[in-house]
């Protein structure tokens, strides 16, 4: 395990694994599309500024607690969550009247609008956001979840998929850590670089001191963190190659 300080808590509202899939070169199709009536949920722009590799504040680290994985309930617009988080990836907005399927097997029944935009009285809504993580695949995970716990267990986390990622969180389990390096600490930076790995366990340390706790001792087990934003984080080895922190297997050196 490596052992990385988090300076500062972040709370995350939600989280949508958004999912598209896409064949062809969009420049050779028409770009107003139906359906679409609302524009297209995009990424920002990346700023138009010139990035100053000498203007930047120190590593920051962020650990998400927090984290909705359950989007299917209503926001306070009536439609599902889910259905407002994530971008429009395919650039469509895929409707009975547009019916542009670029995945969908030869001869296979479609299957209408992951992006939600068949749903007439929630048109306000419709730019095209595809999440179908949130749509539907939690929902199977969910059931798994559900079919297998046991509601009689007086040590059952929850009785829920929500609920038992939402502890595991609390007390510092496999919590999603974000690295940002090269930062100007400004609103609007053109190029930055985000690690992200995920923990094995926290706990409360201070500024510059861990906890005086180590993987190998008892008490170990008993460390949750307070996240006032001097917690501590054990990262999972696998989150890095050959155990290096300094090189880890996912990140993003063209971020902004």
């Amino acid at each position: 395990m490596a052992s990385l300080r988090v300076g500062a808590a972040l709370l995350l509202g939600a989280a949508s694994l958004s999912v598209g899939c896409n064949v062809y070169d969009e420049t050779l199709l028409d770009q107003t599309v139906p359906g679409c009536d609302n524009g297209s949920k995009q990424a920002p722009a990346r700023p138009d500024l010139v990035d100053d590799p000498g203007d930047t504040i120190p590593t920051v680290i962020f650990a998400l607690k927090d984290v909705q994985l359950d989007t299917r309930d209503e926001g306070p617009d009536g439609a599902p969550l889910w259905q407002s988080i994530g971008l429009n990836l395919d650039g469509r907005c895929t409707t009975m009247a547009n019916e542009l399927w670029t995945c969908r097997p030869t001869g296979a029944a479609p299957q209408f609008a992951s992006d939600g935009s068949d749903q007439p009285e929630l048109a306000a809504l419709n730019v095209g956001v595809d999440n179908v993580f949130g749509k539907g695949l939690f929902g199977l995970v969910d059931i798994r979840y559900t079919s297998t716990v046991d509601l009689n267990d007086p040590n059952l986390y929850s009785p829920t998929l929500q609920g038992y990622a939402a502890r595991l969180q609390e007390e510092g389990l496999s919590v999603i850590i974000l690295r940002i390096n090269g930062w100007n600490g400004q609103d609007d930076d053109p190029l930055v670089r985000v690690d992200i790995a995920q923990s094995v366990r926290g706990g409360p340390g201070t500024a510059t001191t861990p906890p005086n706790v180590m993987p190998t001792d008892p008490a170990f087990q008993q460390l949750f963190p307070e996240w006032t934003g001097n917690d501590w984080f054990w990262l999972r080895t696998d989150s890095f190659v050959t155990n290096d922190t300094s090189n880890p297997k996912i990140f993003d050196n063209n971020a902004y």
